[in-house]
């Protein structure tokens, strides 16, 4: 199905989940001279390969749908959808438009489970991006060794996931170990001596076991208590020099100690790692030094010639301009870059192979490989403030 605009078309829904597909076709050729020389892409997009030119390159995503996570999935659906009609606009891959298959799934690991065995075993995609949160990735990892699938771009450091699937999976972002440590630098750096870690039923025990390391290596005293109803009084007690939020988008909203009335409490840092619940959790957080790590560049200031080109092609989607817009659509990059790099057929197997093959790469002071096995720089420290549409910007 091709059309001059992104279609929708309802499925019937699976107990765990709601479908929705959107389809982004060829439009009318347009010349984007900006795009050509900047990655990789654009040489495959010139020269092309081999396979049929006229069969989509079907590639899948599901998204967590509903309040909490209304700015999660747009950031990843609208920049993952600018690219495509991007690359499409440019004639596509080889001449062969990219055709983008998202559903919507209800954030629980099983739902997100049943939409990849769809996209994969109904929908015939090439390959699964950006799922979003440790248990969510790991819920798939079956599926995908199963289906003899691909996965790129865990939105998630969880060390499991390096190499899962019989090596089907592919990160693409260092794991939890390397991005605690930099954050922890930073911590110590700035004269904290008290911390506390608060995490909600959806946390990792790898995630908290690795800041508490890292933390502690650098001389800083760690408690670790659960968002409930005690949490403020706990933190009342401890009276931490900052705080550091491991939370779901729906904790974050809901917590009693994130609320606007118990903020004044709150001790005068609060930090995070590269979660996609920061979108969620930093808005309602005001008056206090917002740390977080990173891994991308900012993709609002960045000269990196990739941010410059995430902000030509987002640029009328103000709800991709964000760190998880630029990772959902750094990860989608990663693929279309090994598509274009293959020399003979198109399919599971060599996309594998090629994004096996792949060297690390500067995204603009950061270094990222497909395996997520870069020992070069993998996460980055910001200090942020609020963007008048209450994103996290620096």
């Amino acid at each position: 199905m091709h059309s001059n605009e992104h279609a929708a078309v309802s499925r019937t829904p699976a107990p765990t989940h709601r479908a929705l597909r959107f389809m982004t076709s060829a439009r009318a050729a347009r010349s984007l001279a900006w795009l050509a020389g900047t990655l990789a892409l654009s040489a495959a997009v010139l020269l092309g390969n081999a396979y049929a030119a006229e069969k989509p390159i079907l590639i899948g995503q599901s998204v967590p749908m509903g309040m909490a996570n209304f700015k999660i999935a747009s950031a990843i659906s609208d920049a993952t959808r600018a690219l495509v009609d991007a690359v499409n606009d440019g004639g596509g891959i080889g001449g062969r438009p990219v055709e983008l298959i998202t559903l919507q799934d209800d954030g629980t690991p099983e739902g997100y489970a049943s939409n990849v065995a769809q996209l994969l075993e109904e929908d015939g995609v090439l390959a699964i991006i950006n799922c979003v949160g440790d248990r969510v990735c790991d819920a798939a990892v079956p599926i995908i060794g199963k289906a003899d699938g691909v996965m790129v771009g865990t939105i998630s450091g969880a060390t499991a996931l390096r190499g899962a699937g019989g090596g089907r999976v592919f990160p693409v972002r260092g794991d939890y170990a390397a991005e605690a440590e930099k954050l922890a630098r930073q911590m110590a750096t700035i004269g904290i001596l008290r911390a506390v870690i608060m995490s909600d039923a959806t946390s990792l025990p790898e995630k908290n076991d690795a800041l508490t390391r890292a933390l502690e290596a650098n001389h800083i005293k760690v408690s670790r208590i659960k968002a409930d109803e005690s949490a403020l009084d706990t933190l009342k007690d401890i009276k931490p020099d900052a705080l550091v939020l491991d939370l779901s988008a729906s904790t974050a909203m809901t917590t009693p100690i994130l609320q606007p009335d118990n903020q004044s409490q709150l001790p005068p840092i609060v930090v995070s790692m590269a979660d996609p619940s920061l979108v969620m959790t930093v808005p309602s957080i005001r008056g206090r030094m917002l740390g977080f790590t990173t891994v991308v560049p900012n993709p609002e200031a960045s000269p990196a010639p990739l941010a410059n080109e995430f902000r030509r092609v987002t640029a009328e989607l103000p709800l991709s301009t964000n760190y998880l817009g630029f990772e959902a659509y750094l990860n989608l990059r990663v693929v279309l870059d090994a598509i274009g790099g293959i020399s003979g057929v198109v399919d599971r197997a060599s996309l594998r192979t090629q994004l096996q093959g792949m060297s690390d790469r500067d995204i603009g002071g950061l270094r990222i490989t497909p395996t997520g096995a870069s020992d070069k720089t993998v996460a980055r420290i910001g200090l942020g403030v609020l963007s008048s549409a209450g994103y996290l910007i620096e």
